[in-house]
């Protein structure tokens, strides 16, 4: 899992073009035989604060978050569980950046270069969407502009997601059914 896309299996993907300016840009979505995999949805808006996401650990699960990007600063989300491990992530409005943070993750014991930052450019404005699939060793982050997968290895499924933002986040949560429990 230290090498670069070795052991990340994402879910399948279509490819896309996309005009952003005067520049056209590849844009990657999960394939909308993803969505057949929903359970049932919970729908919650938040400022600031924490979100339990399942009373019941679930094993993988979809984040649908969105909201109007403020002219400056940061939205932060944080998924984590009971054992401290968590997973920051934000968009900055000012850097046009989106971070997702997996040094705190779980286990990364492994290799002093797996606990790591990463980052994607984004041109984050107006209205901004983030859709997450998390399962039990991934976090794959699609915004409008940009796609991220990481792995992670948890000791604990992520149960909680904490928001830090100036502006409210409608947020949608969905369980996945999956081959696994």
């Amino acid at each position: 899992p230290t090498m670069q896309f070795r052991s990340a299996n994402s879910v399948p993907r279509d490819l896309s073009l996309i005009k952003v300016g005067k520049e056209i840009l590849l844009k990657s979505t999960p394939s909308p035989e993803v969505e057949a995999l929903r359970g049932d949805p919970i729908h919650k808006t938040v400022l600031s604060g924490s979100v339990r996401l399942f009373d019941e650990p679930r094993a993988a699960y979809e984040i649908l978050l969105s909201f109007n990007a403020p002219r400056h600063g940061r939205v932060s989300f944080t998924l984590s569980n009971s054992k401290g491990e968590n997973v920051p992530m934000y968009y900055d409005i000012d850097t046009r950046l989106f971070g997702m943070d997996r040094r705190k993750s779980g286990d990364t014991s492994f290799s002093a270069k797996f606990p790591a930052e990463t980052m994607a450019p984004t041109l984050a404005s107006g209205k901004v969407t983030l859709r997450l699939l998390v399962d039990k060793c991934s976090i794959e982050a699609f915004g409008d502009d940009f796609c991220m997968t990481n792995l992670v290895f948890p000791s604990a499924p992520y149960t909680d997601l904490d928001v830090e933002s100036d502006v409210k986040v409608d947020m949608t949560v969905y369980p996945l059914h999956t081959l696994y429990p």
